[in-house]
Parts: C-alpha cells; structure tokens; sequence
C-alpha cells in the first residue's frame, strides 16, 4: 500500500513539474509581455502612499466605483469579492490579525496587497 502512495506522489510531482515547465514556456514566448507589464504595475502600485491605501479601506461603504475596482483585485488575488476581503488586501498585518485574517499571524507587511503581489506567481 505504501509503495502505491509512493507511485502516486510521483506521478504528482511529475505532471506539477510539467505544469511550470508548459508555463514557464508560455511566458518565455509571450510577445505581448504581459508578465514584465504586470511586474512594472505592480512596482506602480508600490508609489501610492499608506496613507491613500488606508483611506480606501476606512470606508463602510465604499463609492461604487471603488467597491468595483476592489473586486477585480480580488478576483486577480483568487479571493472572495466581498468588502471585507478588500479590506483585508488594504490592510496591515496588525490591522488584519484583529479582522481574523490567518496569513497576518506569520507574516509582516504594512499592506497585504503589495506583499501578496510580489510574490505572486505570475
């Protein structure tokens, strides 16, 4: 039986690794560069001031065009697109550990969408 698990965690582990390689192959012939435009937003991103994020999340209920804007962030960061979610991506780890917000018990940043972005796999 365990030598059944064993055959299975490889099999696993070679189709991820055929996954990142048809990716990773996908970027390399990408003529549009959509990876290096999207590393320069975000790097964009990083020039607004924590003072103007912060303002954004102060909101109970935010403008409908901020609310909107929000939940395209959210769909890109894979998260629920509710107003509480945004609020958790425009917060600190402090701010977002009193919210519940699991990823702030081990992790330090100022603000979570700048922090999810640089690392996040494109």
């Amino acid at each position: 039986k365990i030598q059944e698990y064993q055959l299975q965690v490889q099999e696993l582990d070679q189709e991820e690794l055929d996954t990142e390689e048809k990716i990773e192959a996908f970027w390399i012939g990408d003529r549009q560069k959509i990876r290096t435009t999207f590393e320069i937003r975000v790097h964009e991103l990083s020039t607004i001031t924590t003072n103007d994020w912060f303002e954004l999340r102060r909101f109970h209920e935010p403008p409908r065009i901020v609310f909107k804007l929000m939940e395209c962030v959210c769909f890109i960061m894979m998260e629920s697109a509710t107003w509480k979610n945004s609020r958790i991506l425009l917060g600190s780890s402090i701010q977002n550990n009193d919210e519940g917000d699991e990823d702030s018990i081990w992790q330090d940043y100022t603000l979570k969408l700048l922090f999810s972005l640089k690392t996040f796999n494109v």
